[in-house]
């Protein structure tokens, strides 16, 4: 018997059918949830719960009721170097964390915890669903581990496998199919998966590899069953027109996801547009590190497919309330400086505020499934879709008296507020508390691990400066003139 649970009186994120991801039309009706096994099955302004006596009921009184977050664009092995970059540039962090840095000493265990720790992070800000961009695979038993934290934790991942960053060897491109290959077979076999992870490929050498290559890269990964395609893009670290080459030696598809994508050609946005390609913005690292302004509400405004994503924490943080925030209140800014300084009608005032909470909330749920080609599964509320949801306290201290609600969402609310988490119909956190990972006993063994790893970076002796230097000059080849 499967199942069931009932979630009652909670104010529920609507997404009216006539809406558009530019001009969503959200409201936030009283309504109770029925869901049995991993979907959805009624939602209704009553449903009582002497018509279902074994369904659990979930009282969500005073709580707003929301699709639960898609994060296009998320490292999660990288937490156990938690806050480690935050005031660094992207050259710094890659010669220093990165390339053959830091990432480098990290054994199996090590990807284990991080990678435990990002999912539970993410499940604990009402994260459901994350694009996992996973370059940790310094071995196969590297690569295992990262799956096997995914799976334990119950959150939803398409899990986008992927050698080491920049590694061009012919035995590491061999490696890399090889072990797409068997982590395809070892998904679909799982006994401890029950769809929630998926396949995929993370893939940024599609930059440098000759297209026969690139073909067969992809045609093996997509046989193995890897549904999404990801590679990072920023046009001022790695040059124009990476798009536009790979889309001319027809190597795109829906399936790829770009992410950043900051200042990319209007031709390369209509490329990825007629592809049903999708774009990941992360504002927060995009602006710290260098790529240039976040491109989501342009997108948005062209009619790209955009989501948002945390990236990394190693600098920043791993909750799309802080990632809407941002990008909202950034493109409002720009909005305002580019009136400001326009020679032909300086000082000017906007009448209307043209980016707006409503699309910030669809672009980090709904907007977020359309990426990744699962809209008709997740990122909305509707019967027959997965019971990915969460219950965000309407009553804490940062949300008491929200008079709109969507506003209140985007503005006000922190991962604190969100009290209840359901993926695939199962309840991941109760009330606060995460039910699948004791927290107390991780946390010790995540501390302990983190410190083992940590006297290793320190016994290499390496000097950090000059591989940054060696990053920067032959990898990157950013010459000293560039640097201000």
């Amino acid at each position: 018997m499967q199942s069931s649970l009932l979630v009652r009186n909670g104010r529920v994120l609507t997404f009216s059918k006539q809406g558009t991801a530019l001009s969503p039309e959200i409201t936030f009706p009283r309504r109770d949830i029925l869901i049995v096994g991993a979907r959805i099955q009624a939602i209704a302004e009553t449903i009582l719960p002497s018509d279902h006596p074994s369904a659990r009921v979930i009282d969500a009184a005073g709580h707003i009721v929301s699709p639960g977050f898609v994060d296009t664009h998320r490292h999660l092995w990288k937490n156990v170097m938690r806050a480690f970059s935050g005031n660094q540039t992207l050259l710094e962090y890659m010669g220093y964390f990165e390339l053959d840095a830091r990432n480098r000493f990290f054994e199996p265990e090590d990807i284990y915890h991080g990678q435990l720790e990002g999912a539970c992070e993410a499940i604990h800000a009402g994260v459901t669903t994350v694009l996992d961009h996973s370059h940790c695979s310094l071995s196969a038993d590297h690569a295992r581990q990262a799956l096997q934290a995914t799976l334990r934790s119950g959150l939803r991942s398409v899990y986008a496998y992927a050698r080491r960053p920049y590694d061009e060897a012919d035995s590491a491109r061999g490696w890399q199919l090889a072990e797409i290959q068997r982590i395809g077979g070892s998904l679909a076999a799982a006994p401890d998966n029950d769809g929630r992870v998926t396949l995929g490929m993370a893939y940024d050498n599609i930059k440098v590899d000759a297209a026969p290559l690139a073909r067969e890269t992809l045609r093996v990964a997509r046989d193995a069953g890897a549904r999404i395609i990801t590679f990072h893009y920023a046009p001022v670290f790695q040059g124009e027109g990476l798009i536009a080459r790979a889309h001319e030696r027809g190597l795109l598809d829906e399936g790829f996801v770009v992410s950043h994508a900051n200042h990319v050609s209007e031709g390369e946005l209509a490329a990825l547009r007629g592809l049903n390609a999708g774009v990941a913005a992360t504002p927060e690292t995009e602006m710290q590190m260098g790529h240039g302004d976040p491109e989501g509400f342009r997108c948005l405004q062209r009619g790209n497919r955009v989501g948002l994503g945390a990236d990394c924490q190693t600098v920043c943080s791993g909750d799309m309330f802080s990632q809407m925030r941002l990008h909202l209140q950034s493109a409002r800014a720009l909005r305002n400086h580019a009136l400001h300084v326009d020679a032909k009608s300086p000082g000017k005032l906007l009448r209307k505020l043209e980016f707006t909470t409503d699309q910030a909330l669809r672009m980090a749920t709904l907007g977020g499934a359309e990426v990744l080609h699962m809209e008709h599964e997740i990122g909305s509320l509707e019967e027959g879709k997965l019971a990915d949801l969460i219950l965000v306290d309407l009553r804490s201290p940062n949300m008491l008296g929200a008079v709109d609600l969507s506003q209140a969402m985007v503005l006000f609310a922190s991962p604190a507020d969100v009290r209840t988490v359901i993926v695939h119909g199962e309840v991941v956190k109760d009330d606060g508390r995460l039910t699948r990972v004791d927290w107390a006993t991780f946390a010790r063994q995540f501390e302990e691990v983190q410190a083992r790893y940590l006297e290793r970076v320190e016994a290499s002796g390496t000097d950090w400066e000059k591989h940054h230097e060696h990053i920067r000059r032959d990898v990157f080849r950013v010459p000293d003139e560039r640097l201000v």
